[in-house]
């Protein structure tokens, strides 16, 4: 029967935590909530708060689709996002890992937590900055005064699957977002199902320097849709978005400024370029802006970069219902090919410069482009190169040209269409090989949004469909709506997104027997809220819709939440161990998981039983237990405590106490420093002595 409750506790899943960061939640700051033991299921909720979080840490854990890691932030009623800076951040000293001068935040690569390849984790709702050489960092170590690499990035993975980043806020940092390969192509660490989404990225770079770019990726699969990419730092050389991964898809996002708006290029040593799908490119539904004197003239390069053609991508870019504006004065190249083995299949595409129509070059000199159905001012030039061009330009047919495309009001950058626009209904067909999984759906909206593309009998050239196929279709109506008194009257709402169309949604409150108001709007995706300002002992109810341009979706469930301001009893400690010392001692130290403790509780057990041998004061986070017997092994834990009363226990912790410090030691719940496996069941051998002791070696919660 032993055996078998050893088995079962192993095949037993752990329950999830969520970890709640910020003013009157468990944990006032990011570094004291014990990141090394998040693990499946695990949320890190970080609430907003009027000044930055000065903080870095790494997530180095594997979740799984059901049950993945979410990092979270809390908007405000304003819809502000917690702002996490890299500016004078300093790291949890529990944490190791390195590339600590790369990332405000880093996904994969640590010793502790042991490291692993992180997958199903999720980073959204944050604005995150500041990981530039212009800064410094205080390491895990302690030292302060730490410089930042010039490709510092404000999330850095460096392998991870199933990564997604959505709805933040990332800028003033060399590289916006940076993707790595992991062990590249054919190794379990390579990265890949990478996405990116609803997020704005802008004004990274360095001053100078052409090789760090608003967001730099290189995986095995990666989507990129409804960004918002603006202009780089000033006087920085990089691009808006370059990526060398294969199975890259670009859809649906606001592109403007940069070297070039992309720069798709080839594999860089990983063995991506061995990938099935490493020649195939989908760039469509998107607004590519060039502004005039805004680095190189080509708005698109696609193949290669590093001078080795073996690698480069040498096969096709599909181009399709994106609308391209220039407002050069000089001229504009739509698509730089690198060599004559890379192919751009061009359609529906408005491409417009404020120049004249002769000043945009559809080709560098090389590669070969067909075009069909679409809008230009006039006839483009095949190729600014002259007769040095090598490559081929094939104009297949249904061109449109003329002084206007029909957007409604190009100065506040409104490229929808007109009922008049000549670029309506020119359109044709996708290509055979994009029809099905790629068809064009869906639109971007201003800014960092989307709603469904109409759809009528023909295209409408460029990004936008005009309104003649209908009316838009509202969203589903979000579901599982729950909510938490803080005690600080306030409440947390969380809710579930049935949706893949909403623009954002809209929380009402109302007093219970009262009339519904608006209490904030949050973007897509966006599955949480915090509200402020209630009574005391005052019952609302609480209801979320979405919305998009066809209407808001049906209500949610209501909930009611009571506004309370009645303290609460503080959160448990964790992370306890026990170390013997030389002269009969034993050094305790645990983690300190609450703001409003009025202090700890220590209690002992020497195999009769705990009781308390100490109350030790607020912050209190060790303790050295001293005239011990000699061979005898004492039990600890540890509990916080105020004037509503005792936190559960901490885990429990054992050591032996010894004249020679031989004694040895431990944590129940695998807290503090540790080595490579502290928190993940480092000293394996104590599954076998006790299998509760095992579930709590394994994972110390509250």
């Amino acid at each position: 029967m032993r055996y078998l409750l050893l088995v079962l506790l192993f095949a037993s899943p752990m329950g999830a935590v969520t970890y709640s960061v910020g003013p009157g939640q468990t944990y006032t700051n990011i570094n004291d909530v014990p990141l090394e033991l998040i693990s499946a299921g695990d949320t890190l909720e970080i609430h907003w708060r009027s000044t930055p979080y000065a903080e870095k840490f790494v997530i180095c854990a594997q979740g799984t689709q059901a049950n993945p890691i979410v990092v979270r932030g809390i908007v405000n009623g304003s819809g502000d996002r917690p702002i996490l800076t890299g500016q004078n951040a300093t790291t949890r000293s529990q944490l190791s890992f390195w590339n600590e001068n790369r990332c405000v935040i880093k996904v994969g690569g640590a010793s502790v937590p042991s490291d692993t390849t992180p997958a199903w984790v999720t980073i959204e709702n944050l604005e995150i900055r500041s990981a530039h050489p212009n800064y410094t960092y205080t390491n895990a170590a302690g030292a302060p005064g730490q410089s930042y690499s010039a490709s510092a990035s404000s999330i850095y993975v460096e392998k991870g699957k199933n990564i997604s980043v959505r709805n933040c806020i990332l800028h003033d940092c060399g590289n916006g977002f940076f993707v790595a390969p992991g062990g590249g192509w054919g190794d379990p660490a390579l990265s890949e199902d990478i996405y990116v989404g609803y997020n704005y990225i802008y004004g990274n770079g360095v001053n100078g320097s052409i090789l760090q770019h608003n967001s730099y990726c290189e995986a095995y699969k990666i989507v990129y849709e409804y960004n918002r990419y603006g202009p780089l730092l000033s006087g920085a050389g990089g691009g808006a978005l370059k990526d060398r991964s294969a199975g890259c898809v670009v859809r649906y996002n606001w592109i403007e400024g940069g070297n070039r708006q992309l720069d798709l290029v080839e594999a860089d040593g990983s063995g991506i370029e061995q990938a099935p799908n490493y020649g195939v490119t989908h760039v469509y539904g998107n607004i590519l802006i060039e502004p005039d004197g805004a680095g190189n003239s080509q708005i698109i390069h696609y193949g290669g970069d590093n001078g080795n053609a073996v690698y480069y991508r040498k096969g096709v870019l599909y181009l399709y219902n994106n609308t391209i504006y220039s407002t050069r004065s000089g001229n504009t190249t739509l698509i730089r090919l690198s060599t004559n083995s890379e192919t751009c299949d061009c359609r529906n595409n408005i491409v417009f410069v404020s120049a004249s129509a002769s000043n945009l070059g559809l080709i560098d000199d090389t590669g070969t482009l067909n075009y069909r159905n679409c809008f230009f001012k006039g006839t483009p030039t095949p190729s600014h190169s002259g007769a040095g061009m090598s490559g081929t330009v094939n104009n297949q047919g249904g061109m449109v040209t003329g002084a206007d495309p029909g957007w409604t009001n190009v100065g506040s950058q409104d490229f929808s269409l007109t009922s008049t626009a000549a670029s309506r209904n020119t359109g044709t067909t996708l290509h055979a090989a994009v029809v099905g999984a790629h068809n064009v759906t869906q639109e971007y909206v201003k800014h960092q949004q989307m709603q469904a593309r109409l759809s009528d009998a023909t295209f409408d050239v460029g990004a936008f469909e005009h309104g003649s196929g209908g009316a838009p279709v509202p969203p589903v109506a979000p579901t599982n709506l729950q909510g938490t008194a803080t005690g600080t009257l306030g409440c947390d709402l969380n809710w579930t997104d049935n949706s893949s169309s909403e623009i954002g949604f809209r929380i009402e409150r109302r007093p219970v027997g009262g009339s519904y108001a608006h209490v904030a709007t949050v973007g897509a995706n966006v599955t949480g809220f915090s509200d402020s300002g209630l009574t005391n002992g005052q019952d609302y109810n609480y209801r979320v819709f979405a919305y998009n341009g066809g209407g808001d979706s049906g209500a949610s469930n209501e909930i009611t939440i009571t506004g309370s301001s009645t303290p609460t009893t503080p959160a448990s400690p964790n992370g306890l161990t026990a170390n013997a010392q030389t002269g009969l001692s034993i050094v305790l130290t645990w983690n300190d998981t609450s703001s409003n403790e009025d202090g700890f509780r220590l209690e002992r057990d020497e195999g009769a039983g705990f009781v308390q041998i100490q109350q030790l004061a607020a912050n209190t986070t060790s303790y050295t237990d001293t005239g011990l017997t000699e061979s005898v092994t004492y039990a600890y834990r540890v509990r916080a405590y105020n004037a509503v009363g005792n936190s559960a226990y901490s885990n429990s912790a054992s050591a032996t106490a010894s004249q020679s410090s031989s004694g040895g030691g431990g944590g129940g719940g695998g807290g503090g420093g540790g080595g490579c496996n502290a928190g993940r069941g480092g000293a394996w051998w104590l599954l076998l002595l006790s299998p509760l002791a095992a579930l709590s070696a394994r994972r110390a919660r509250s």
